[in-house]
């Protein structure tokens, strides 16, 4: 009869609109959004992208010391997620001054789990060759960047550090220069606020850092593996420690 031939013509046409209207661009979709993501992970990796990201974090960071810092170079993966960094200066007080802290290369590497408010935990922190120079004079005063906080006061803050490494450092204290060699595991430090306190003692702020096997190497020493803790306030407002 008419009417089967017409029953069948139908039932064929349907797996075509299936595929015209919801296989076709659900593929298309998907290749879409692969494209996407490979041009987004190329331009992230880019050397205008990376540049970009330097000047802003150098932007915000010297914002805050009140210093003009510089950076060399900077680049970054996601799997581990990792910043490096490379010729960092952090300038003294004045032009004439030496720098407080040039690193040929300094290297983070974070963790995606276990991430919490106010926390910050690395797996990793690497310095190569750091020259630090730390000048305290007999009135108290230093050659220390002082932080600007916000107005209404840091709160507290928690920094985990699974291993730091410092490797071929010196430190220039006053007149006093020390090779500096540092590996340290589980490191801990805390940072109180004037938000902590109740709105007393205005901006300073109070720190309290742990470490464990600790190994540095000093002058005409063994090396020796220990615990170490130590506690104290910073002024950034006075620049005094």
């Amino acid at each position: 009869s008419d009417e089967e031939p017409t029953e069948v013509a139908e039932t064929r046409r349907r797996p075509g609109r299936l595929r015209r209207w919801v296989v076709r661009p659900f593929v298309w979709g998907v290749l879409l959004l692969a494209v996407v993501i490979v041009a987004l992970l190329l331009f992230i990796q880019s050397r205008y992208a990376r540049t970009q990201l330097a000047a802003r974090m150098v932007a915000a960071v010297s914002e805050k010391l009140g210093r003009q810092v510089q950076v060399g170079d900077l680049d970054f993966t996601f799997l581990p997620p990792a910043i490096e960094l490379r010729d960092v200066v952090i300038p003294g007080p004045r032009p004439t001054d030496p720098a407080v802290a040039r690193v040929e290369l300094v290297r983070v590497q974070a963790t995606w789990r276990d991430l919490r408010q106010r926390v910050l935990r690395l797996e990793q922190v690497e310095a190569v060759r750091p020259q630090i120079t730390l000048q305290f004079n007999a009135d108290g005063t230093n050659n220390l960047p002082r932080w600007k906080s916000d107005r209404a006061g840091p709160s507290r803050f928690e920094l985990q550090i699974g291993h730091v490494l410092i490797q071929d450092g010196t430190l220039h204290l006053n007149e006093m220069h020390v090779p500096m060699t540092v590996d340290a595991k589980a490191v801990w430090g805390r940072i109180t606020g004037q938000a902590d306190r109740g709105g007393e003692g205005g901006n300073r702020l109070d720190m309290l850092v742990t470490a464990q096997e600790v190994v540095t190497n000093l002058p005409s020493a063994r090396s020796a593996a220990a615990s170490v803790s130590a506690k104290g306030s910073l002024d950034p407002a006075a620049g005094r420690i």
